[in-house]
């Protein structure tokens, strides 16, 4: 299977993305677990592409719920560092 072209992948996207209807939540599951507020939480997410020069690998990290409050741990950014060794390493071998 041979690679597709940009611009019929984002065509592809867009007519997925006119399909999707707009998403009410319940809100009460949230009120019992947190009384009226929900903590304030992050999502965190890396795309990234490697080398800059001539990339080989690209990669799209999502991380739901990272973490509540103010600390960031940045686990988008480790989970992209290991994935580019790993593939790098294997690359070496």
């Amino acid at each position: 299977m041979g690679v597709l072209p940009i611009n019929f992948l984002k065509i592809l996207l867009t007519l997925q993305l006119e399909k999707l209807e707009p998403h009410r939540p319940s809100m009460m599951a949230d009120r019992s677990i947190y009384g009226n507020e929900p903590p304030p939480v992050m999502n965190l997410s890396l795309v990234s592409y490697a080398p800059s020069s001539n990339p080989e690998i690209a990669m799209a990290v999502l991380v739901p719920w990272a973490y509540e409050g103010k600390e960031d741990n940045h686990a988008n950014l480790k989970i992209g560092r290991r994935v580019l060794d790993t593939y790098f390493a294997m690359k070496t071998k």
